[in-house]
């Protein structure tokens, strides 16, 4: 339930290269709501089998941020472990309940970890008190900006409706205050309205709030469209929330959610047994994000490997990627007057495409990259209504003779 400036990240899904599976016995279960269709699950056993994500080339002495996505399921464990390692070291064993949660693509952060090794691996076995589920993780760059909106409690898109809410001051609270109401029959309510959100994207919703004994552990949750989608969760405040941690505070996720209308509500009530808290709710837009990976180094007349992947829990938000050449040399992708190389249309062995440097040759008039020469490659993403996102990545070209001008590589998801 991520987005963002994913250039020094990695994603793992249960059928890429960075997956492996040890032992047998590992079922696939084809799933609408699981990252790309489907994930592994396993029968609980002693730990002797496992699932394994491994994050190579990461930047050594940078913290970066672990998660791990599955779908819940009625017979998962309560206590699956995953245990982080960097390089053969054990850095953290972290339990996690698979069972409970909408039946939505979910996420844990399994902390931010600080790489010696330039590797982060992540393993799941089956030691646990049901079946263990592994669908995706993924290894994000502690820093990285994500596209969020957040409204805290007291802001002009919070409303509170009926009697008898008690804004209360709490130094652990987002903004350093909450809401707080008695239980009552469900009439009075607090409500969060997004408004200017992209019709047809899918938004992780999360919320916050200090956990106190005396809260409920049922307050329900609403989250609105104005449309098709009306779901309710209900959400235990008596324990504190530990699905994501930003801007120094934890989150719980209320699920993932596609929006069919340009704006999104999310609605508590006081219909719960205990009191209800009403503090920030925060929408991370998902499907947003192409990473690019190309070598860092090349030598003259080899062939640049061009490889994209979007960060997007189904898959749908971009259908095609278009490779383009800045040939002015800006830095700036217009599709207008960069060179189109090619597109892919095809994501499902990912967005790829081979920069033919026979070709470069034959662009520019014989005149291909002379001597040291770095070249750079463009990702943006889109859906059929717009752009969204853009990545960067360089590629340095190794010997020969000095050349004046040749242009960089773009590269746009479409």
């Amino acid at each position: 339930m991520l987005t963002g400036d994913f250039l020094d990240s990695v994603l793992a899904d249960n059928l890429d290269p960075e997956f492996a599976l040890v032992g047998p016995n590992w079922e696939t279960q084809t799933l609408a709501e699981a990252y790309q269709g489907d994930l592994q699950i396993h029968d609980a056993g002693s730990g002797q089998n496992k699932a394994l994500w491994t994050f190579d080339n990461l930047q050594p002495g940078k913290p970066y941020s672990l998660f791990a996505f599955w779908v819940p399921q009625a017979d998962a464990a309560t206590d699956a472990q995953y245990i982080v390692r960097d390089g053969g070291q054990i850095e953290a064993t972290i339990q996690v309940d698979q069972r409970n949660g909408p039946t939505e693509l979910q996420s844990r952060e399994l902390g931010v970890f600080t790489v010696d090794s330039g590797q982060l691996t992540v393993e799941l076995s089956d030691a646990a008190n049901g079946r263990v589920i592994a669908d995706m993780a993924a290894a994000i760059l502690a820093g990285d900006p994500l596209p969020t909106d957040q409204i805290d409690n007291g802001d002009a898109a919070y409303v509170q409706s009926g009697d008898g809410w008690l804004t209360t001051a709490e130094p652990d609270a987002y903004g350093g205050d909450l809401a707080v109401h008695l239980p009552g029959s469900g009439e009075n309510s607090a409500t969060w309205t997004f408004e200017g959100l992209q019709p047809g994207d899918r938004y992780g919703v999360f919320t916050t709030w200090v956990r106190q004994n005396y809260f409920a552990n049922n307050v329900p949750y609403t989250v609105s469209d104005g449309a098709a989608l009306n779901t309710t969760v209900r959400v235990n405040q008596r324990h504190a929330p530990n699905d994501l941690t930003l801007d120094g505070h934890a989150w719980e996720s209320l699920g993932i959610f596609e929006l069919q209308t340009d704006a999104l509500s999310v609605e508590i009530s006081d219909d719960a047994n205990g009191l209800a808290a009403a503090d920030a709710v925060r929408l991370i837009r998902l499907g947003s994000v192409l990473t690019l990976d190309a070598p860092a180094e090349v030598t003259v007349g080899q062939d640049i490997e061009l490889s994209a992947e979007l960060f997007d829990p189904k898959g749908e938000a971009v259908s095609q990627v278009a490779f383009y050449r800045d040939t002015d040399r800006n830095g700036l992708l217009d599709p207008e007057l960069d060179e189109l190389l090619g597109i892919d249309a095809d994501s499902k062995d990912g967005f790829s495409w081979t920069f033919s440097m026979q070709k470069s040759l034959e662009v520019d008039g014989g005149n291909g990259p002379h001597g040291d020469y770095a070249y750079t490659f463009f990702a943006e993403s889109q859906t059929a209504q717009s752009a969204i996102d853009s990545a960067a990545a360089d590629v340095q070209y190794i010997g020969a003779e000095p050349l004046p001008f040749v242009g960089p590589i773009m590269m746009m998801g479409g």
